[in-house]
């Protein structure tokens, strides 16, 4: 489904790709069991092959780093606040 959206699009957005990757994130996070992902995985791979431009690539490349930073740090962020409040730190 993914693929298919990407092939019908004439410009993709950097919002569009930061949605796409938050959506994926989700996707992999939540399928916590390495059976699941390794199924998964290739479905997700296409997906470059769509993106020819170079500046689709990279802003590809750009949302997946982006999406995993900012979920991670909403993770961490919440701990050390804790930590610092605590005087652990």
């Amino acid at each position: 489904m993914l693929t298919r959206w990407l092939t019908h699009r004439e410009n993709i957005t950097d919002t569009d790709l930061n949605k796409i990757w938050k959506g994926l994130f989700y996707a992999f996070w939540h399928s916590d069991k390495q059976p699941v992902q390794v199924c998964a995985a290739p479905l997700v791979r296409p997906c470059l092959g769509i993106l020819t431009a170079p500046t689709a690539a990279d802003g590809w490349l750009v949302a997946c780093v982006q999406a995993a930073l900012a979920e991670r740090l909403a993770q961490i962020l919440p701990q050390l606040k804790n930590e610092a409040r605590n005087g652990s730190l």
